[in-house]
């Protein structure tokens, strides 16, 4: 069985938040590192607590999270009070919770509220009947199931993190809400990162060369989403000893990271790293160790002295020459 390089280096992946502020969430935006958070459309829906769910998202945004934490409960308290257990907004600041707990690393207290969110909504679906404010015409899961997922995967369970992911991935291709192509591309990315911790790299690889046809074809080459996935694929030729196509995939991400955020950005250092993988790979150790050191310099310029400098710095003093 194949496996991922141990020393690989990419940036650390951020789940999908969802933080709703109307009735009717907006689309989830995977792989972003704060909520995506629309502004309020005039409705004449009556959204119960949505001024402490307003402050909730901008302390969210703005990194208080136990504060966020604490106006999302207020306003839940107040929902149930006026509401009842099983309204659409009571779903949605049930989401709002979890993605917080989530940002928290609180993973089992995250998947519990976001379960319970998962079944108001799909009962509310399910049922004919259910009064729905005017602006509701189809409830959406996918956000939900997506941010179930993420939670499982952090937590480190990857059969249930595949199975809300390829549901959340039924949902946007298959369900009564088309997802965008940028929304289909994060599930594949998703899935493709499930299938990699769980070494099954051919399904990791088919799945993250989708997403990355998808993510390019949506924004163009230069575009920074589309990182993350290269990276993935390039980590996984590299374990299956296809060096040239690592190497390219690797200098590729370079390129993009050093047009998009400048030549001296942090994130240039985790490429640089993998490139001097490849070559040590190959066997080409003065590259290897040129690579390495060049790495290694990035980090430093910007202050970074975390675990992956000691993995640079081991590789180095490791590499043969």
């Amino acid at each position: 069985m194949e496996s991922m390089p141990s020393s690989f280096q990419h940036r650390a992946p951020s789940p999908s938040l969802n933080i709703n502020t109307e009735p009717y969430p907006p689309f989830p935006s995977s792989r972003m590192p704060s909520p995506s958070v629309k502004a309020k459309k005039a409705s004449n829906s009556f959204y119960v607590g949505s001024s402490l769910v307003d402050n909730g998202v901008q302390s969210y945004e703005d990194g208080r999270y136990d504060e966020a934490l604490k106006k999302f409960s207020t306003a839940l308290k107040t929902q149930r009070l006026t509401l009842g257990n099983d309204h659409i907004c009571i779903a949605h600041t049930l989401g709002n919770i979890g993605a917080v707990l989530l940002s928290q690393e609180r993973f089992q207290d995250a998947i519990v509220v976001l379960e319970e969110s998962l079944h108001i909504k799909s009962a509310l679906r399910s049922n004919p009947d259910a009064a729905l404010p005017h602006s509701v015409s189809v409830i959406k899961i996918s956000d939900t199931l997506n941010n179930l997922g993420n939670a499982a995967f952090l937590d480190g369970n990857f059969q249930d993190a595949m199975s809300y992911y390829q549901d959340s991935l039924k949902e946007i291709t298959a369900g009564e809400i088309p997802g965008s192509v940028t929304e289909i591309a994060n599930s594949l990315h998703n899935i493709g990162n499930v299938h990699c911790f769980l070494y099954e790299l051919d399904e990791a690889l088919l799945a993250h060369t989708e997403s990355l046809h998808l993510i390019q074809t949506a924004n163009g080459k230069d575009d920074l989403i589309a990182v993350d996935t290269m990276e993935k694929i390039g980590s996984i030729y590299l374990s299956q000893h296809r060096y040239d196509e690592a190497m390219e995939m690797f200098a590729e991400v370079l390129r993009v990271t050093k047009v998009v955020l400048g030549y001296h950005h942090v994130d240039c250092a985790p490429s640089t790293f993998n490139i001097g993988m490849t070559y040590e790979a190959q066997g080409n150790y003065r590259k290897a160790k040129e690579s390495y050191q060049t790495a290694l310099s990035i980090y430093q310029q910007n202050g970074v002295n975390d675990q992956n400098v000691e993995v640079v710095r081991q590789r180095m003093l490791q590499i043969k020459m």
